[in-house]
């Protein structure tokens, strides 16, 4: 529906949406449509943020490390993606086969670290 009303909409344009971002070129969609079925309608994964320190510590952990930033390893570090679903996607076993990857791989590097995959939310694809 929404892709049938864009087609005789003056609401969006592609240069609009340029302008806004400030870029001279998109790397995905080379038409209105191609570029809103891109950011609405494809599955995604995206890594929205890497700290050291845990999920504990406050939002300024990962500058709070050694006597230079780079004098420590640290003792952990999060990682945190996001996860676009689709129709015919079920979550929770794109969940699951996420979490088993993750593991799997890390398993792989024989690490006497330990990895811990927590998911904090999730909802349908048209959530």
């Amino acid at each position: 529906l929404a892709m049938s009303r864009l087609k005789n909409s003056k609401e969006f344009s592609l240069e609009g949406y340029m302008k806004h971002l400030g870029v001279r070129e998109l790397t995905a969609g080379r038409s209105e449509e191609e570029l809103l079925w891109a950011r609405w309608c494809q599955p995604t994964l995206s890594v929205v943020d890497v700290r050291v320190g845990t999920a504990e510590d406050d939002d300024t952990a990962h500058y709070r490390f050694g006597p230079t930033r780079f004098s420590v390893i640290p003792r952990a570090a999060v990682g945190k993606i996001s996860v676009r679903f689709v129709p015919n996607q079920e979550p929770e076993k794109i969940i699951k086969r996420l979490s088993g990857h993750l593991e799997h791989e890390f398993a792989k590097l024989r690490s006497g670290n330990t990895i811990n995959v927590t998911v904090h939310s999730f909802g349908g694809w048209w959530e």
